[in-house]
């Protein structure tokens, strides 16, 4: 009887040692998560256009669940911009989780971009989430030992490529030109931006800033295009095929283009094809490097300097005077004119968005499960009917036919349906003989200048 009641204490004994351990863990766990906060600096990228961009996010809480933050961006290297944003913060399966809605501009781009939300969760110290906007992905963001406060600076190493552009506190050092320096607040909710007033029309731009050159995945693959062809003759032919759209160069790809050129004059003829679509404001004349001798370097100069001169150089003298006589000769002519009745403007038109990921995975997969190019056809024919599609997607799609024939029939019922016909050259890397590709071209509506 005492040996049994010895055995009952000395088990009671394990079982609450084994427990001791369970509960201090749990309430360690308890106790991490409830001190994770999104409280300072994070430094990663962010996939837009299919290109990774560095990102800074600066985000302070207050106590009340509510977060302010700070996006801090490179888009193309250097063009820097930020703007604040405001969410936030839940508890789900013991993680935080974010969701922040853009605010002000602090710094615009130079390039036209807009703002962006971000939904992120916190796990194992990494920031990752989505970008909530179409044509952008993913996001992945490390925490810095620092915070961009007073407390905890971030010195010059720490903030990286964005040292340039912010100081150690995360204020932007310097303004452009055309802005003034912003304080950093938190956006009231009711606040709205407001509204810009459009420029004179004797001071706009003629090259447009809404204009974008070639995303750099689309630029390699047409200048693959251009380097495939033996002679210069037949490369500046697949130059104004490429250039023949809506497509534009900036000033760094159209120094490649040229030295695809083996010789001056044919470089001559083929900047003569790059000027009209080339969207640099400064620096063009870096572009006479490319070239060999001095008479070409000057025909080259009086090209770039045509361009310029086209954009900027206004009427004067007796020129002015003539076009203002015009001018109002054309205004009283209208004035004479009985007036007509106002029609009712055009109702928009919908906006054209390619297939998403997800859906064109899984198109991609059904036609790889069609065992003949007939039922692939049936396939694609459902899908262009309701769906529209990149030159990228299109590509994809036609890899899947294995003769030319059977490709231009499928491209028949895609090419309308394609949101972006300034990149079909690319396109016509998947048919095998040149007929074929004069065709496809015919589909595409390519035709060189």
């Amino acid at each position: 009887m005492i040996r049994n009641k010895i055995k009952l204490s000395v088990l009671l004994a394990l079982v609450s040692l084994t427990q001791l351990p369970v509960s201090s863990s749990f309430s360690q766990r308890r106790s991490a998560t409830q001190e994770a906060t999104l409280t300072g600096a994070w430094m990663g990228e962010y996939e837009c256009e299919g290109e990774r961009h560095p990102m800074l996010l600066k985000v302070r809480e207050d106590g009340n669940g509510v977060v302010l933050a700070e996006f801090h961006g490179l888009y193309d290297e250097d063009d820097y911009f930020s703007f604040e944003m405001r969410g936030e913060i839940k508890q789900r399966r013991g993680r935080l989780r974010v969701e922040l809605s853009p605010g002000d501009w602090i710094m615009e781009p130079l390039e036209e971009l807009t703002q962006v939300g971000l939904k992120a969760k916190l796990k194992a110290g990494v920031l990752k989430g989505r970008v909530l906007h179409e044509g952008c992905g993913r996001f992945k963001l490390q925490a810095l030992s620092c915070d961009l406060s007073r407390e905890a600076p971030c010195l010059r190493g720490q903030r990286g490529l964005f040292a340039r552009h912010i100081n150690r506190l995360g204020e932007v050092k310097r303004a452009r030109k055309s802005q003034g320096r912003r304080r950093h607040q938190a956006k009231p909710a009711e606040r709205k931006p407001a509204p810009r007033q459009a420029p004179p029309p004797e001071r706009v731009d003629p090259v447009e800033p809404a204009l974008r050159a070639m995303p750099k995945p689309l630029f390699e693959d047409a200048l693959h295009q251009v380097e495939g062809e033996g002679l210069d003759q037949n490369k500046l032919k697949q130059l104004k095929l490429i250039l023949g759209g809506a497509s534009y160069v900036n000033l760094k790809q159209a120094h490649v283009l040229l030295a695809a050129f083996s010789f001056d004059p044919m470089r001559l003829e083929a900047l003569q094809v790059i000027a009209p679509r080339l969207i640099a404001h400064s620096n063009v004349l870096s572009l006479l490097d490319t070239f060999t001798f001095d008479a070409s370097k000057k025909k080259a100069k009086a090209i770039l300097m045509g361009r310029q001169v086209s954009q900027v150089t206004p009427a004067s003298g007796a020129d002015q005077s003539d076009r203002t006589q015009a001018t109002r000769e054309e205004a009283q002519a209208e004035t004479a004119k009985p007036t007509e009745p106002t029609q009712p403007p055009e109702p928009k038109r919908p906006v054209k968005v390619a297939m998403e990921g997800a859906l064109f995975s899984a198109l991609l997969t059904q036609i790889d499960d069609e065992s003949f190019d007939k039922g692939r056809q049936s396939l694609l024919d459902v899908a262009a009917s309701q769906s529209y599609f990149t030159c990228e997607q299109v590509k994809t799609l036609l890899s899947k036919w294995t003769f030319d024939p059977d490709r231009l029939k499928a491209l028949q019922s895609l090419a309308p349906r394609i949101i972006n016909p300034e990149a079909g050259f690319i396109i016509l890397s998947e048919f095998t003989f040149d007929s074929n590709k004069s065709k496809a071209k015919q589909l595409l509506g390519l035709t060189p200048r």
